[in-house]
């Protein structure tokens, strides 16, 4: 089945700027129905004027049974760790 939001909490989205540049962060929880599963996420969009281009950061937590603040607070650390400066594709 396929992943999506949680419909009976709807995803917050936050028109925000990461490293000067334009970006939206949307948090919120997603869910499969076949399995059963689901967590928090986070995704992070931000705009790349000098190369045209949107590069998108997404990061899902899964953790049955544990406190997941710990596991949103590293996604949250990874995601914002996104730099686009130096990078070229080829």
């Amino acid at each position: 089945s396929p992943m999506i939001t949680e419909p009976r909490l709807a995803p917050k989205y936050i028109v925000t700027e990461h490293n000067g540049s334009y970006a939206i962060e949307s948090r919120g929880l997603w869910k499969f129905k076949n399995p059963i599963s689901g967590g928090n996420f986070i995704s992070l969009t931000v705009i790349d004027e000098e190369l045209g281009r949107i590069v998108t950061v997404d990061g899902y937590a899964f953790a049955p049974n544990f406190d997941k603040r710990p596991i949103v607070q590293d996604l949250e650390a990874l995601v914002y760790s996104l730099d686009l400066t130096g990078y070229r594709p080829e």
